[in-house]
């Protein structure tokens, strides 16, 4: 039997669910000394300049060119995903667990889901529908008579970033539809412009402390920044080939990659719960995705 051609994105997806959940992880240990302002700014500032030595050496390879509605989409993205996600996620981190982030990152999904049938037209096919009902039964039973701690603006906080997420995956979408690489100018524009909001702010509430100087923090801020550098630009190559519902239901793979990483390295403790609530998230993303997985038996919906 012959695997599914884009089985290769299904993997790089895979890792960059992976790199995030890390990245939750480190964001968490991060805060606890670091401002939650100028620690997102700082990542931002990590992550641009990754983005532009990359791009020192690649932009050939790169579409540069783009409409007057691509900028104003990019400059869009920037503001809701780069700005206002990346900082509601740094702050909401301190409020929860490391499990219940996993879990509402679980429904960035079906946030993308919404907005990709509205915006984008793209609506999934019956099985997948399937799929994501079992999700949605796999995050309540994660949910019920589990441990899920956090005070409720944290849990606000994390559900706008990632609407702000969600909304991010759309406009990339979007604007890669077209046809040229264009993964790295989306997401170096969408950085820059989230670094000059976050970078202003940051030091008006936290000033520069110094601890941010300090070589083991820097370090940490490095690491998160070329995460979100980089991850974006391999989720932004991801959203370019396959489907939002086929893309973003990939990374309900987090709900159990932070749930693990929690208890390795926050001391957390899973609940019977959790892991079957994550078990059958897990279930639901495979029917979901399963046309990439394998032969396809019956061609999707059209757009």
């Amino acid at each position: 039997m012959t695997t599914s051609p884009k089985i290769g994105w299904v993997l790089q997806a895979l890792f960059v669910v992976f790199l995030w959940s890390a990245a939750k992880i480190i964001i968490k240990l991060g805060v606890q000394t670091l401002p939650p302002f100028i620690f997102a700014a700082a990542v931002q500032v990590a992550a641009v300049a990754g983005l532009l030595i990359y791009y020192r050496f690649h932009k050939k390879r790169y579409r540069v060119k783009f409409t007057r509605q691509d900028i104003q989409l990019m400059v869009l993205l920037g503001l809701v995903a780069f700005g206002g996600a990346t900082l509601f996620s740094t702050i909401g981190l301190q409020y929860v667990t490391g499990a219940t982030a996993g879990l509402i990152a679980a429904l960035n999904p079906l946030m993308a889901i919404g907005l990709a049938a509205v915006i984008l037209r793209e609506k999934p096919a019956i099985a997948q529908y399937l799929g994501v009902a079992v999700m949605i039964a796999g995050a309540y039973i994660f949910l019920r008579q589990g441990d899920v701690s956090g005070a409720l603006i944290g849990i606000l906080l994390l559900l706008l970033a990632e609407a702000g997420f969600a909304f991010n995956n759309v406009l990339v979408r979007l604007i890669s539809r077209q046809p040229g690489d264009e993964s790295l100018t989306i997401t170096l524009v969408g950085n820059l412009v989230g670094m000059s909001v976050l970078v202003p702010l940051g030091l008006a509430m936290d000033g520069l402390p110094p601890a941010l100087l300090e070589w083991r923090m820097m370090a940490v801020v490095v690491v998160v920044g070329l995460i979100f550098g980089f991850g974006g630009l391999l989720w932004a190559g991801v959203l370019d080939k396959l489907r939002i519902v086929e893309a973003t239901v990939l990374s309900n793979t987090m709900i159990v990659q932070v749930a693990v990483l929690s208890v390795l390295f926050l001391g957390e403790v899973l609940t019977f719960n959790n892991i079957a609530g994550g078990l059958l998230v897990l279930a639901g993303a495979i029917v979901t995705d399963r046309n990439l997985l394998m032969p396809p038996q019956a061609n999707l919906r059209p757009t």
